[in-house]
């Protein structure tokens, strides 16, 4: 795979002090929306992540077609504001709005935008993900050991986040 941009070359990327750049990542805002709590910050990214490579993978837990590739738009619609929302407050800013696009185009109705939608979220992904596995001081990449307990540590979005035993990404 290409290498990622740097952060500062990437739309909708910014730096916040003492945090290394994450590619397409608004940090400044989300360091600002969790009070600068970096931890916190890399349990919940760890966690969106893992449920981008679940919608990559279109894996679903419990053998449930994937919310987004279901032909229920409401139930798309659902699984896509909780992306929107996630991404919104960690500052993915690309995913944050091909998300977006998708709930629209699923509260819609409107089949021809939806599959353009999610062909664009598929794509925002991958370029997000790429970006993410490759960042120095965050462990974002795919994990099937998270500090020795399998992957629990990761936390797909919609059940509880383990924030408090989550250790933060190390520092660079």
């Amino acid at each position: 795979r290409a290498s990622a941009a740097p952060a500062e070359a990437r739309p909708g990327s910014s730096v916040a002090p003492g945090w290394p750049p994450l590619p397409g990542v608004d940090l400044a805002a989300a360091s600002a929306r969790l009070g600068g709590d970096r931890g916190r910050y890399g349990a919940l990214l760890r966690g969106l992540c893992e449920s981008l490579r679940e919608l990559v993978d279109a894996g679903a837990p419990r053998g449930e077609p994937p919310a987004l590739v279901s032909s229920d738009l409401m139930r798309c619609a659902a699984r896509a504001h909780e992306l929107r929302g996630s991404a919104g407050l960690l500052g993915v800013v690309a995913i944050e709005r091909a998300s977006g696009a998708l709930e629209d185009a699923c509260r819609a109705g409107a089949a021809d935008r939806v599959e353009a939608a999610r062909r664009a979220l598929l794509d925002a992904t991958g370029v997000f993900l790429d970006g993410a596995d490759h960042a120095p001081g965050w462990s974002l990449g795919p994990r099937t050991d998270v500090g020795g307990v399998g992957l629990e540590g990761a936390t797909p979005l919609g059940t509880a986040s383990p924030v408090g035993s989550m250790s933060p990404p190390a520092a660079t």
